[in-house]
């Protein structure tokens, strides 16, 4: 129900089932690990109780190890609390495991926040070659993919079919 809140937009519903979930003693292993993911990533995205995010992430990873989509959630906690050369780190690792646009869309507003353009501009390029679209982009997100289109000079290649 989580995450069909998620797709709903839902996010403060979303947030309150994943708190909820991890409440419970019988959730454990690898699907508790899915929910910390899912909880610290929201959390990141809007910003809020990013030390409780961290934590969560953390100890997801140490169930589930760091796949891509692992990673991708720790840097966007690194992101959003200014952990710009972590965030770097992690995305440059998801990125090799898993070609994802959104990981190199990530990776882009990284190396932006971080001042380097030159590798936000590649790295944006190569989302959009693997198929990144602003329509698909969590709206959370979208005021970051306007502002490197915007400071990068990038003109988008793609829509949404």
């Amino acid at each position: 129900l989580a995450i069909f809140r998620e797709v709903q937009q839902n996010y403060d519903e979303a947030e309150r089932l994943y708190q909820d979930l991890l409440k419970r003693d019988d959730l454990q292993g690898r699907i508790r690990a899915t929910v910390q993911n899912n909880l610290a990533y929201i959390l990141a995205l809007h910003e809020k109780d990013l030390e409780q995010a961290s934590k969560l992430v953390n100890e997801a990873i140490g169930v589930l190890g760091p796949s891509s989509a692992i990673l991708d959630t720790r840097a966007i906690v690194r992101l959003a609390s200014g952990d710009f050369p972590g965030a770097i780190s992690d995305l440059t690792l998801a990125v090799t495991d898993g070609k994802n646009a959104m990981y190199f869309f990530h990776l882009a507003y990284a190396q932006f926040a971080a001042s380097d353009k030159e590798a936000a501009r590649t790295a944006f390029l190569k989302a959009e070659e693997l198929g990144l679209v602003p329509e698909k982009i969590n709206p959370n997100e979208r005021k970051r993919y306007d502002q490197l289109i915007q400071e990068l000079k990038i003109t988008p290649t793609r829509r949404a079919a």
